[in-house]
């Protein structure tokens, strides 16, 4: 069977040409419709290298002109050199996870493409993409497929080198109740480590009020005994006091001792008569 492309066409189209979009248009057939939905085949006899680019199908319906959207046809096998695809972590996945498949090459090609299952995927079609990885997060199961990748030049998007070997990718489902009890897990530690942060918080303040409160004490209890010190005086050892009697009658047998000597310092208490006071 010869490789072609097919166009649907609507009611009211009377007149149908496929045409490249780049350079010179190609017109690869032309002729006249009566109206009728039908699907149109434009038959390449042997796809060439001349071939790959970029097609559209300009149509007439009631008199007016209009074109398709646009048809990559890319041709493939022009570079010998065939890259390799590998899956990051593994090819055998669960659903919820993430997967990065990486196209590499020991030739340098400006451009991988992604295909899976005979279809393009595009970078809007990735979680992240960059010149030779697309990771794909969260993992579904329609990602499940047989992958495989090509390099190209950015001179010539359209010409495409050897497939590298097929990457079947395995997708499994999980079980809801895990994914449940993963959260609930996830939620428990989350609320351990508040706490425990918490707790340490609380520590440390009360660590900081304790070293506070006694600097403060220790403070007073410096500034009252220095202040004691100045007011009391200090003891002094006791001194003798000597009382003196003079008595003009003589000598008295019973003499009354002076409220002085009462006290417990020591003392001395003498009676003298004067001779020549006696009348």
């Amino acid at each position: 069977m010869r490789p072609g492309l097919s166009a649907l066409l609507v009611l009211g189209v009377t007149r149908v040409r496929l045409q490249r979009a780049e350079g010179r248009p190609w017109e690869v057939d032309t002729f006249s419709h009566h109206g009728a939905q039908e699907v149109v085949r434009f038959s390449i006899r042997e796809v060439e290298v001349v071939n790959a680019g970029r097609y559209y199908c300009e149509y007439v319906k009631e008199g007016a002109a209009s074109r398709s959207e646009p048809l990559e046809l890319v041709v493939t096998g022009i570079f010998k050199n065939i890259p390799s695809l590998s899956a990051h972590p593994g090819p055998h996945v669960t659903t919820g996870g993430d997967v990065t498949l990486i196209c590499q090459s020991s030739l340098h090609y400006d451009v991988f493409h992604l295909v899976k299952d005979g279809e393009i995927v595009f970078s809007q079609n990735c979680s992240h993409w960059n010149h030779s990885s697309c990771l794909i997060s969260p993992v579904a199961l329609v990602h499940e497929g047989s992958y495989t990748c090509y390099g190209a030049s950015k001179q010539q998007p359209f010409l495409w080198s050897l497939p590298s070997k097929p990457l079947e990718l395995s997708v499994t489902e999980t079980n809801g109740l895990g994914q449940g009890y993963t959260h609930i897990v996830v939620g428990v530690l989350a609320g351990v480590v508040f706490i425990l942060f918490f707790f340490l918080l609380l520590v440390l303040l009360c660590c900081r009020y304790q070293v506070k409160h006694d600097a403060a004490l220790k403070d007073s209890q410096s500034g009252a005994d220095g202040h004691t010190d100045t007011q009391v005086p200090t003891a002094e050892e006791p001194k003798e006091v000597i009382y003196a009697q003079l008595q003009r009658e003589g000598f008295r047998e019973d003499v009354d001792v002076p409220a002085s000597c009462t006290t417990k310092e020591p003392c001395v208490y003498a009676t003298l008569t004067l001779p020549g006071a006696q009348s």
